[in-house]
C-alpha cells in the first residue's frame, strides 16, 4: 500500500504534470469556446427550416415550414429552393402554416 502510494505522488503530482493539467484544461475551454462563437456568427437563430422532398419520375414534390425560435410556424416568411449551381428553382410564402411551397 505505501508504495502505491509513494508511486502515485512520484508520478502524477508532480509540479510539470499539474502545470501541463491545468494548460490542457484551459485549452480545452478556449477551443470550445472559439468554436462556439464561431458556429453561432454562421447560424442565423432567426427561423429554423424543415421539410422533406418526394420524387416521383421527373417531378419532385418539396414540402416546407419555417418556424421561429420559439417553435410557433412563421407563415410571412418568403422560402426559396435554390439548385445546386445556385439558381433559383421557385419561391414562395405560406398559404396556412405548414404549408410553404
Amino acid at each position: 500500500m505505501r508504495r502505491l502510494t509513494f508511486e502515485f505522488k512520484r508520478s502524477l503530482l508532480r509540479v510539470s504534470t499539474l502545470l501541463l493539467l491545468v494548460l490542457f484544461a484551459i485549452v480545452g475551454v478556449g477551443m470550445g469556446y472559439y468554436t462556439a462563437q464561431y458556429v453561432g456568427s454562421q447560424v442565423d437563430y432567426k427561423y429554423s427550416v424543415i421539410g422533406f422532398s418526394q420524387v416521383q419520375g421527373d417531378h419532385v414534390n418539396l414540402v416546407v415550414m419555417a418556424i421561429r425560435p420559439n417553435g410557433d410556424p412563421a407563415p410571412d416568411v418568403e422560402i426559396s429552393a435554390v439548385n445546386f449551381n445556385g439558381s433559383e428553382i421557385t419561391s414562395g410564402t405560406p398559404t396556412r402554416p405548414g404549408r410553404c411551397l
